[in-house]
């Protein structure tokens, strides 16, 4: 048979060890929760760096390609200005031959009519 000063000592016992077991668990959470939020705030930083490492790398490759077709143009025009040159230059030339042609042609009758 158990007296009530008993039952008093033992629910304050019982009370106590639940203190203890609940100060104890919320001590072990916060060291647990230490690792895992350092790894979060690690990863997030580790994010935000690549992120910016991703914007400097399409900033990059925009340049480049906006400098890219810039060039290209660019090679394009001065191509299309060199073949109209060359162009131009054979059109003097065909005239020239044509010219020469004929004086060579002339002289070539003047001499057939030399006695």
């Amino acid at each position: 048979m158990t007296l009530p000063g008993e039952k008093k000592v033992e629910a304050v016992a019982e009370n106590a060890w639940l203190k203890l077991v609940g100060r104890a668990s919320m001590a072990v959470i916060g060291i647990l929760m230490l690792p895992l939020v350092t790894s979060a705030i690690s990863w997030a930083t580790a994010t935000s760096a690549d992120v910016n490492t991703l914007k400097e790398r399409v900033t990059v490759l925009e340049s480049i390609g906006k400098n890219g077709r810039e060039d290209r143009q660019k090679f394009q025009d001065q191509t299309t200005q060199m073949l109209q040159s060359i162009l131009a230059k054979q059109t003097d030339m065909q005239s020239q031959i044509a010219g020469l042609s004929a004086k060579l042609e002339a002289q070539q009758r003047e001499l057939d009519r030399r006695p």
